[in-house]
């Protein structure tokens, strides 16, 4: 349920719902649509109101907010959303972002099965596809962009920081491993710091031939 998660997960038109909710003590409790006879009976017969758009625009602006305070420039946007347009597997999974998701798993089509657990952290803005507030990139860009991240041939963990920062896909954390571990700089650089193996001493002969002491400052008496 989206409310129980952080609102840094939430994704972002959502967060501002959240945000307005949060003055409020409530409880939430899910019934199935079937049971809903009077609210689905008003919801197909709604009264025509003239409504005020400032809490959509509110929506809105907030909304181009995280996409311009990602760390894409302007041209990657407008080719992670032309590619995104290409991508059949992106494109199944914006139909379902924007029409609804099926109430079981096995009802997911197989290309987009892998994104069900986090289905509502999903969100399409612009044609460009988000899990919170990260972008999900299209196939087409993963390889490009996974040199990118390893440009300065950082280490695993790193790279995974760094990707965690903005971008996101199914595997992504394996196909970085994958990655770095084919770098030939990395590898390189890896075996050069490894440590110094233990220097071992001969076993003497008698009791307290061989001492063995911590580094102080000060004087040792012996007698």
């Amino acid at each position: 349920m989206i409310v129980r998660k952080s609102l840094g997960c939430a994704p972002p038109r959502l967060q501002r719902m959240l945000l307005r909710l949060q003055k409020y003590d409530f409880s939430l409790k899910y019934i199935p649509g079937k049971d809903l006879i009077v609210p689905d009976m008003l919801s197909r017969a709604p009264i025509k109101i003239n409504t005020n758009n400032e809490v959509e625009n509110d929506i809105e602006c907030f909304v181009n907010m995280v996409i311009r305070n990602t760390s894409m420039s302007d041209r990657n946007l407008e080719q992670i959303t032309e590619e995104t347009s290409k991508d059949d597997t992106l494109q199944t999974l914006t139909r379902l972002i924007i029409d609804g998701w099926p109430d079981g798993k096995n009802e997911v089509p197989k290309e987009v099965f892998e994104y069900w657990n986090f289905r509502d952290e999903l969100s399409n803005v612009n044609g460009i596809i988000l899990k919170g507030e990260k972008i999900i990139n299209p196939t087409s860009m993963r390889k490009n962009m996974l040199n990118k991240l390893h440009e300065g041939h950082l280490g695993i963990e790193k790279t995974r920081k760094l990707a965690r920062d903005s971008i996101f896909w199914p595997g992504i954390n394996a196909q970085i491993t994958d990655f770095i571990s084919k770098c030939s700089v990395y590898l390189e650089s890896r075996r050069s710091n490894t440590k110094e193996p233990m220097a071992e001493s001969e076993t003497p002969e008698l009791p307290w031939m061989t001492v063995g002491t911590d580094i102080f400052i000060g004087t040792i008496t012996i007698t």
